[in-house]
């Protein structure tokens, strides 16, 4: 009650102004409004345009299971703020009961002039837990484009002039009901006083036949391996695989023990002597004690710790790495660990 008292009385002495949103560069136009929704995305070096529906910027559902959710309704919380020198803006929306506060960030991109981001950050202003199961971020009728691509982690081209879609591996961007749609699923329980980041929607604009391009050009200049000039072919050592056949590809709980990984890396030493191999990664797999975090070997097998085959591991000008599975094969990992009972990918 006090919530809704509260933001009652902050919308009522805080009138919301219904001027549309605008954020423009030299190749975009993306029109919004907190109270009429998303009105229309231009894409300024070939003239087409967009109708965006007047959808709203976010929708949040939240629930304790995925089959009992509540739509949250979304009220404007105040005037917009808007920043034309920095092509930016915020939107400001509050649930009905006045316990989430939503902020919708839109920002151009500062060296990409074809590319707007948004972001949306909801804090639980309440009294009790959210947990948030779905989060829409786009959502606005395909009209007459032609959609391809999609799908999870993928962004989709409309008419190959235009793209949009979330920065996250685990983001949904594809057309449902004749909708654009932009989806994540958090599923994540925000307490009070606490805050929720979205994911990041990127919306983008091209010449004609050029999303697609653009598309890999703008995501190459983000990509951390591409960032750091790690975006070459590594030569990678896998030890595990060096051993001979035994005992290990019957139980691997027996794994690999500093015993074996010093005299491996003397035959590496070796090869390197007479061949001039050289290797970047030095790769460990079931290094980890099973039943333990992740964190520390496997003590049986390293009972004087890491140290010593790490430094012959850089003595010969390679990095050590780090093998755990990702393939849902539990019996692999750490499952004799009862917190992670049930779990089919550590």
């Amino acid at each position: 009650m006090l919530s809704t008292f509260l933001a009652t009385i902050m919308m009522s002495s805080h009138p919301v102004q219904d001027a549309p949103v605008r954020i423009e560069t030299k190749s975009f136009e993306y029109v919004t409004s907190p109270t009429t929704g998303a009105a229309s995305w231009t894409n300024r070096q070939t003239g087409a345009q967009i109708k965006l529906g007047g959808q709203p910027e976010v929708e949040l559902e939240i629930g304790e299971t995925p089959d009992v959710t509540t739509k949250v309704k979304l009220l404007p919380a105040e005037s917009p703020r808007i920043d034309p020198s920095d092509k930016s803006a915020e939107i400001h929306l509050t649930s009905a009961d006045g316990s989430l506060h939503v902020r919708v960030i839109l920002s151009a991109d500062p060296n990409w002039p074809a590319v707007l981001h948004k972001r949306v950050v909801v804090t639980n202003v309440g009294t009790s837990p959210k947990r948030i199961l779905n989060v829409v971020l786009g959502r606005f009728p395909v009209g007459s484009a032609k959609a391809e691509g999609g799908e999870r982690g993928f962004p989709l081209y409309l008419d190959d002039q235009f793209f949009v879609g979330l920065a996250h591996p685990a983001g949904y961007a594809h057309v449902e009901h004749k909708e654009v749609v932009l989806l994540q699923y958090p599923g994540t329980r925000v307490a009070p006083g606490k805050t929720f980041q979205s994911m990041e929607a990127v919306y983008g604009v091209a010449k004609r036949q050029g999303a697609k391009q653009l598309f890999i050009d703008y995501l190459r200049s983000r990509m951390a391996r591409v960032v750091y000039h790690h975006d070459h072919a590594y030569a990678v050592l896998e030890a595990f695989g060096g051993q001979p056949d035994g005992e290990f590809k019957r139980n691997f709980s027996v794994g690999v023990s500093a015993a074996y990984l010093l005299k491996h890396l003397g035959d590496v030493a070796e090869s390197k002597r007479e061949n001039h191999v050289q290797f970047d990664f030095y790769g460990l797999e079931f290094w980890h004690d099973r039943a333990g975090d992740l964190k520390t070997f496997n003590r049986e097998n390293f009972p004087n710790g890491f140290g010593e085959v790490r430094d012959r591991i850089f003595e010969l000008d390679m990095k050590p790495a780090l093998w755990i599975d990702s393939g849902r094969l539990p019996d692999w990992t750490i499952d004799q660990n009862p917190a992670v009972k049930g779990c089919f990918t550590v």
